[in-house]
């Protein structure tokens, strides 16, 4: 799974004028899986996010894509992506502690996570 952070939507009405969160998912394996949630999981502190203990936060998204609705059967060598609208609260999330996006799906009970790391603002 790869993130895109800071991302803008041109042509999906949906989305415009929203600052985004892209998460990619690909499968490399040699048979389908399904893509059942994209969620986020925000720990406090970093001991809890390496141990994977109780998240201080959960948030789960309930149409991460117009296109690519969930479940989807994600076929070997195909892409998924989901959006996630970057508010003020998950860049606190991701500047104060450690954010991140989740995948569930159907190979494993334990969901696919990436840290969401924001680029730093450039001066104007």
């Amino acid at each position: 799974m790869r993130l895109m952070t800071g991302m803008q939507s041109y042509n999906i009405p949906e989305y415009e004028g929203m600052t985004l969160i892209v998460a990619v998912a690909t499968n490399r394996g040699d048979r389908p899986t399904t893509i059942t949630h994209l969620g986020l999981a925000y720990y406090d502190a970093w001991w809890k996010a390496m141990l994977r203990k109780k998240a201080s936060a959960n948030a789960f998204i309930a149409i991460p894509s117009t296109t690519q609705r969930v479940p989807f059967e994600l076929k070997p060598g195909v892409e998924w992506s989901g959006m996630i609208e970057q508010n003020k609260e998950l860049e606190e999330w991701a500047r104060n502690g450690w954010l991140y996006v989740t995948i569930y799906h159907s190979h494993d009970r334990k969901p696919i996570r990436c840290r969401v790391v924001l680029e730093a603002q450039k001066p104007e």
